[in-house]
């Protein structure tokens, strides 16, 4: 992957981790953005995310599907040639991992 893609999946996670710090209200539990994943023509970014406790899923779902125009408009603010399209993917980890 090119130096060009991996900064703005870096860009991106941050942008989107760092909205979530400010509006998240704490009532949602922990929420980490574990990773971004790029398509190879920069169109669509999958951003992972992981909550605990895994109750809180559905409300953070809600949140974020409520948040995607916002989240979306940051992300425009990238000086890149494609505007990537925000997924988000929660990443769901067996009992007792992490």
């Amino acid at each position: 992957m090119s130096q060009k893609h991996e900064r703005i999946r870096e860009r991106v996670r941050e942008l989107v981790a760092d909205y979530l710090v400010r509006e998240l209200p704490p009532s949602a539990g922990l929420v980490s953005v574990t990773r971004v994943e790029l398509s190879k023509d920069g169109s669509t970014a999958r951003v992972y995310y992981s909550v605990l406790p895994e109750e809180k899923a559905p409300e953070l779902e809600r949140f974020l599907n409520e948040r995607k125009r916002e989240l979306q408009r940051l992300v425009s603010s990238l000086r890149v040639r494609v505007v990537p399209k925000l997924e988000f993917v929660r990443e769901e980890h067996p009992h007792g991992a992490l």
